[in-house]
């Protein structure tokens, strides 16, 4: 809907990224979802040269709909918030990266696709073409980063509160990678491949707490810290004309060389 509109597949990506701790844009959609976009558009003239930010993003489907609204005010990075000031960002990513299936689930019997018989699988198989980047689910830092047996090239990462991230199988590892190195949340720590025990190119994804292995796909991540009660005035004040942008079709064209321009999928 978005790339019928004229608009390029960077859009769609920006605006899949702001949603990463809520949706998961390669399984959760549904034919019927409805989304409405607010966004910067830069020019030189009447020629478009590339987008801004994302003032403002919604998506409806599932039965809820989310908002995102961005504000920076005084904290040194901006961010997205709902509109009621909480934020969007959680402490650990949907998924690793952009994969396209899983091809092996959690399990505490699997039958091992080259050693044979039944093993624990704790953990979960993207497939994805090889070089896919991979992104740290979290912030944290590195503890472990070289070939670790069957995961072939490996990356651990210590997060908060005990929990770990671990990914298996990676043709190489990110630029900066080392023991001890201080990640951020979507930073890229590696690359798909099929190094170790592996059939065919796929990130093995694992996370654990306290040693103990839990199941990715039913952690419920917390959420990032909110706004504070004496940043609200300045969050409603600083995102009043951006909603405004909503309640007509066309967004009000200023004289410079960014304007504002409002998408929606039909019928919103």
């Amino acid at each position: 809907a978005v790339a019928a509109q004229g608009e390029e597949d960077k859009l769609i990506m920006d605006f899949a990224d702001i949603f990463a701790w809520e949706i998961d844009f390669y399984m959760d959609p549904r034919p019927g979802d409805r989304f409405r976009i607010v966004v910067e558009k830069d020019y030189v003239g009447e020629t478009f040269v590339r987008y801004g930010r994302i003032l403002y993003a919604e998506y409806q489907g599932a039965g809820r709909r989310l908002q995102a609204i961005y504000y920076q005010g005084a904290r040194a990075r901006g961010d997205y918030f709902t509109a009621d000031g909480q934020s969007l960002r959680k402490a650990f990513l949907r998924s690793p990266l952009q994969f396209t299936r899983i091809s092996s689930g959690y399990s505490r019997a699997r039958k091992h696709p080259i050693l044979g018989g039944l093993r624990p699988h704790l953990g979960i198989d993207y497939a994805a073409p090889v070089g896919t980047p991979i992104w740290s689910i979290g912030d944290g830092t590195v503890i472990f980063r070289g070939w670790n047996g069957g995961y072939g090239k490996q990356v651990i990462i210590r997060h908060r509160n005990g929990y770990a991230s671990m990914y298996g199988h990676l043709s190489r590892f990110g630029p900066g990678i080392r023991q001890g190195k201080e990640v951020l949340q979507k930073q890229v720590i590696g690359y798909v491949g099929s190094t170790g025990l592996s059939t065919g190119p796929h990130l093995d994804f694992r996370l654990r707490r306290n040693q103990a292995f839990l199941n990715p796909l039913r952690q419920i991540s917390p959420r990032a810290a909110s706004l504070e009660k004496a940043e609200m005035l300045p969050f409603q004040e600083s995102v009043r004309p951006v909603l405004s942008f909503l309640d007509d079709s066309q967004a009000p064209a200023p004289a410079a060389r960014r304007k504002v321009a409002v998408l929606r999928s039909q019928g919103s």
